[in-house]
């Protein structure tokens, strides 16, 4: 078969098709690169060192798949390892979760090596065995490969097969089962990944003694929308700093402002928001943050904690919920707290004069000759608004946000299923 007829080949049985570009550069160039087959002939040894870096560096080799009988779709996440390169993650998820087994001995995986016209070759790392997890009724699903020593540089042709159909297959013909009949007979799927690939990210839950799929899943879905979140909460500290300040100063150009012999005693602040502080200090080059909300009072249905000194895997809940209180009865009693006064409090602040008058209710506020008091009223009127705002932000929303993670974590601790059976795994060699 000639250079351009494997290509075809390779083509018609992967799809590699102009909505496969990810697979098409990845699996061609690099299964090419095994044998020492350049992508052009006149490349020379140039190029075999190019395909060989990219085989060194490239861990993902499939960016999505089809399930072959329900077609159900999903996604490949990434390829993650250990330090020590002998144990890999191939982490997945399936777009509809309602639509497959949460259970994972519903689930086998194939594992075989990968040649340069994409024929089945005997895997080169000895001794390798594994273990598919689902990750609670979320829809991801992992398979876990351990070896005695570092994986060896291959690109792996991985099948996972569900034996458990919960939705009525497709009529349509599987593209796989053109070469594997398996494809027809069984609902499964392919993915192709380097596990000695450089780019496969270090997790801590793969350098773990005992695989931990709670660790897991936060390590690669959950570490990085909690970050996020962070920032998010840093930024809210920032805003209410700055709405602070602002109300000091209006604070201050009101008590020094007058008009027509007339000026503004400082208004009670509202009583939700008084005393309120942000201490410490925003994050440099060198620091991070320490910002912090100091206050008396929690918006109703919100929260406030100490969130700098624990992460959502470590958890925040088992602090806040009261002995003898589930979670879910925690979150039904905050909702019956009732909604934020600050609002009607900055609605009804008085703005009393000099004379004993109050601005806003005895006086025009179009009065030119007033126009001073207004506008310093009005500014601090708007500087107490923001500050409420950006408070429901951090405590109604933000820190809501890395509860609502933490639960997420706590479903897949208590939800997950592991299928580590003799028969889970069927390596070729």
């Amino acid at each position: 078969m000639s250079f351009f007829d494997r290509l075809k080949h390779i083509s018609r049985v992967l799809k590699l098709d102009s909505h496969h570009a990810t697979e098409r550069l990845g699996v061609i160039t690099v299964v090419l690169a095994l044998s020492g087959v350049g992508v052009f002939a006149g490349a020379g040894a140039s190029a075999w060192e190019n395909n060989q870096v990219m085989l060194d560096q490239t861990a993902v080799y499939s960016s999505s798949f089809t399930l072959s009988r329900t077609g159900l779709k999903g996604d490949v996440d990434g390829v993650y390892t250990n330090t020590g390169k002998t144990r890999t993650l191939v982490m997945m998820h399936v777009t509809k979760s309602d639509l497959i087994s949460h259970d994972a001995d519903d689930y086998r995986a194939f594992l075989l090596g990968t040649d340069t016209s994409l024929h089945n070759v005997p895997v080169a790392t000895p001794g390798v065995t594994g273990q598919v997890i689902m990750f609670g009724t979320t829809g991801y699903i992992g398979v876990v490969l351990e070896a005695p020593w570092p994986f060896v540089r291959q690109v792996l042709n991985l099948t996972i097969r569900s034996t458990t159909e919960l939705v009525t297959g497709t009529n349509e013909t599987a593209p796989e089962a053109v070469e594997d009949i398996s494809f027809a007979q069984h609902d499964q799927w392919r993915v192709y990944f380097n596990p000695a690939g450089g780019d496969a990210p270090v997790i801590p839950a793969l350098n773990d003694e005992t695989f931990d799929p709670a660790r897991a899943f936060y390590d690669i879905i959950i570490a990085a929308e909690e970050q996020a979140v962070r920032d998010g909460l840093d930024q809210s500290l920032l805003e209410m700093r700055a709405d602070l300040t602002k109300i000091s100063s209006y604070t201050a150009d009101l008590l020094a402002t007058s008009a027509d012999g007339l000026s503004l005693k400082e208004p009670v602040a509202p009583a939700s928001l008084a005393g309120d502080q942000v201490s410490g200090d925003a994050a440099t080059q060198d620091k991070q943050s320490t910002l912090t909300l100091v206050t008396d009072t929690i918006i109703p249905s919100c929260h406030d904690f100490d969130w700098r000194n624990r992460s959502v895997y470590q958890g925040y809940l088992e602090s806040m919920v009261p002995a003898g209180q589930s979670i879910s009865g925690f979150f039904a009693e905050k909702k019956t707290e009732g909604r934020d006064t600050a609002p009607a409090e900055i609605a009804s602040m008085r703005w009393i004069l000099s004379d004993g008058s109050d601005l806003a209710r005895d006086h025009k506020t179009t009065d030119v000759v007033l126009r001073p008091l207004v506008q310093v009223m009005d500014n601090l009127t708007t500087a107490y608004k923001d500050y409420s705002n950006d408070k429901a932000a951090y405590q109604c929303d933000g820190l809501a946000e890395l509860l609502n993670l933490d639960v997420r974590v706590r479903d897949v601790a208590d939800n997950s299923s592991v299928n580590h059976s003799d028969a889970v795994l069927t390596v070729h060699y």
